[in-house]
């Protein structure tokens, strides 16, 4: 599935030691959109080790202690907006997105229709609000989980008259 991540790194869970899994990997950006996609196969190692000392005696390594995996959720909003600055969180709430437990707050202009669009100090900047953008917020929270928010901000339309 699209991770829409900025990460180099990925971890999966719930694969079976010394089974091969095979992943598809591209990379996405605004300005040349989807990349070729490279195939990858994955081995998971062991998750017990044992070591040989030179005395012969074998000791067996256990795994760390087993600590809960961040949870990631990705949430897609569109809502109409004549504001031409707001910030990022003022984005997630209008867009009717909980921003409870926020630890960081980023995001970036994914597309945009009409005048630019852009992220600047937490804010988004529209140059006027007829404008449109396609936003991709990360929220990290406190507990360690991430929300990945795609919102879209129309713009209004100017009334004839």
């Amino acid at each position: 599935s699209n991770t829409y991540s900025s990460a180099t790194t990925r971890t999966i869970i719930g694969l079976e030691n010394g089974k091969s899994y095979m992943f598809r990997v591209a990379a996405v950006d605004s300005y040349s959109g989807r990349g070729d996609f490279k195939s990858v196969t994955v081995v998971p190692a062991k998750a017990v080790a044992s070591i040989q000392n030179n005395s012969k005696s074998s000791k067996s390594v256990a795994p760390s202690k087993k600590t809960a995996t961040p949870v990631t959720r990705y949430v897609a909003r569109t809502f109409t907006s004549g504001n031409t600055r707001m910030t990022l969180k003022a984005v997630l709430t209008t867009a009717k997105i909980s921003v409870s437990g926020q630890k960081s707050l980023s995001g970036s202009v994914v597309s945009y229709n009409g005048a630019p669009c852009r992220v600047s100090g937490g804010q988004l900047l529209r140059d006027d609000k007829e404008s449109s953008c396609v936003l991709r917020i990360t929220l990290k929270k406190t507990d360690r989980s991430t929300l990945i928010a795609t919102v879209t901000v129309e713009g209004v339309s100017r009334m004839a008259g």
